[in-house]
């Protein structure tokens, strides 16, 4: 095992203490993730604080792309059966993706990631009442 799959378990919690010479493997990791990050075209920097911006940017990525697809539905729905206002049917969202989740139940989705953008959905409805503002 060389010091980089060391290093990797200890990020993935199976090492408990880096060893002798992983703080070079360490540097070596860094920089690879840095590279492949400007290579994609995303320059988040490294560590921590690199992977709450990318996660974030990704998130946002999401809302942006699903809102254009699904125009605005989760903010401005069509009412064919339900009435209820927008928080009321994002909270039944939140239900239905927990319930997923619990059950494991996935079917492909990023459960996570889509409880992440209905928790923001839910605050922007929020934000829009309190404002008095349409979607």
């Amino acid at each position: 095992m060389t010091n980089v799959d060391r290093v990797r378990e200890w990020f993935n919690g199976k090492a408990m203490i880096p060893g002798e010479g992983m703080v070079d493997s360490l540097a070596e990791l860094l920089f690879e993730a840095e590279a492949r990050g400007r290579a994609a075209g995303t320059d988040y920097g490294v560590g921590v604080p690199g992977l709450i911006a990318e996660e974030c940017s990704l998130l946002r990525q999401m809302l942006f792309e699903k809102n254009a697809a699904y125009g605005n539905s989760a903010l401005d729905p069509l009412r064919v059966f339900s009435k209820a206002d927008p928080e009321e049917q994002i909270r039944v969202r939140l239900d239905d993706k927990l319930s997923r989740l619990s059950r494991g139940s996935a079917a492909g989705e990023d459960v996570e990631q889509d409880l992440l953008g209905y928790l923001i959905l839910l605050r922007v409805a929020r934000k829009l009442k309190q404002r008095g503002l349409k979607p």
